[in-house]
């Protein structure tokens, strides 16, 4: 039977959010709380003998460091007999004014504290880490520091950053000093626990079924732009490897929807139509956040249907951004879905759906005639780009 852990990181209690209102805002630090200690909870059902934390416990910079701090340590007594590990990342470096360095630790919290490679061992299992220390940054990954682990025994390697060619989830242009997948593979540790990317991924043993390396991505997740879903992985694991299960812990659901309604000339418009309204069909909990973009365009007279959609979606949620409708037209005159066969425009768009449809090389030219023959017949003159 294999050594089982928990795995989660990037809590990041007492993030500032600035970007949303204070009450928001409250209800989002609640639900990291509440994310954690679920986690700590399902960890110690699960028989789990450590949790590993792999770095940003919470915010050095954030709202009250100290109360979040003493939180965590509460947590961590609650569980007597369950090691927690612990190493500081770049929200939580060690050093300076972080907490960390003036209260005492519970006896079940394992922290690195130093820049130098550590080695505990821990229930017949050999974990090594380090700390981040305040103003280092994300440093670039110096792999022949890194001990060498023991080949008796199952190792785990402790890091904290953004593993290459694995989207982060995080809102810049490119990873800093990025652990190179090559360099994973080449370490000989059984399992590597990987912290600061906001999503869950997971690296194989090469011509294996095994974890070689994984992110559990935050418990809670903060904002659209990170990639969820929220929650903490339990794992049991041997030399080999580990076998891994992702489990959500989220409260908060941040959810990203876009719906394109069909320009009213294109073949087939009442039946894209139909697709884009049952779109908005969008089953949600009360938890769920929801941003919401609509674009193309639309019939003026479907204008009260399209608002009593949205009005169920508002009503389904207990917080929702307002959708974003700046790129919907609403058009008016002609109704695509009503056009008389025997007009002109009924025989001009159905000339164009034919051509396409015959294959021709010029399909582009075909669809580009089809939109100038919908706006010169319906009266809206020619695009401005071509105007111009």
């Amino acid at each position: 039977m294999g050594w089982k852990f928990a795995q989660l990181s990037d809590c990041h209690l007492g993030r500032r959010l600035t970007d949303v209102d204070k009450s928001l805002a409250d209800a989002i630090g609640i639900a990291v709380r509440n994310s954690l200690e679920a986690g700590f909870r399902l960890a110690h059902e699960s028989g789990c003998q450590a949790l590993l934390i792999p770095g940003n416990v919470f915010d050095v910079k954030g709202h009250n460091p100290d109360d979040q701090l003493q939180f965590f340590y509460q947590l961590v007594k609650s569980y007597p007999a369950m090691d927690v590990v612990v190493t500081p990342g770049n929200s939580d470096a060690y050093g300076g004014n972080n907490p960390y360095c003036f209260s005492r630790l519970p006896v079940n919290l394992h922290l690195f504290t130093k820049k130098q490679w550590e080695v505990i061992e821990l229930k017949g299992v050999s974990i090594t880490g380090r700390a981040f220390l305040m103003g280092e940054g994300i440093p670039r990954m110096s792999w022949p520091e890194v001990p060498r682990p023991p080949r008796d025994r199952p190792s785990i390697l402790m890091l904290h950053g953004t593993l290459e060619g694995v989207d982060d989830g995080l809102d810049h242009q490119r990873a800093i000093n990025p652990i190179l997948q090559e360099d994973l593979y080449k370490s000989e540790y059984s399992y590597i626990a990987l912290g600061h990317m906001m999503v869950q991924a997971e690296l194989k043993h090469l011509n294996s079924d095994k974890a070689l390396a994984a992110y559990s991505g935050p418990p809670q997740c903060f904002d659209w732009a990170e990639g969820g879903p929220g929650g903490m992985l339990i794992g049991e694991m041997d030399r080999y490897g580990a076998d891994l299960e992702f489990h959500k812990l989220a409260e908060i659901n941040w959810i990203s929807r876009a719906v394109s309604f069909p320009e009213p000339y294109v073949d087939g418009y009442d039946a894209h139509l139909r697709r884009a309204m049952d779109a908005l069909d969008i089953k949600l909990q009360p938890q769920d956040m929801l941003r919401l973009k609509l674009r193309g365009e639309i019939p003026v007279s479907m204008k009260p249907q399209l608002e009593n959609r949205l009005d169920a979606i508002k009503n389904s949620v207990e917080r929702l951004v307002e959708p974003d409708v700046s790129e919907l037209a609403f058009f008016s005159g002609i109704d695509p879905l009503n056009l008389p066969k025997d007009s002109l425009l009924f025989a001009f768009l159905d000339r164009c759906t034919d051509l396409e449809r015959n294959g021709r090389k010029d399909a582009d030219v075909v669809r580009l005639v089809r939109r100038l023959g919908w706006q010169l017949f319906t009266g809206q003159g020619m695009p401005l780009e071509i105007a111009e």
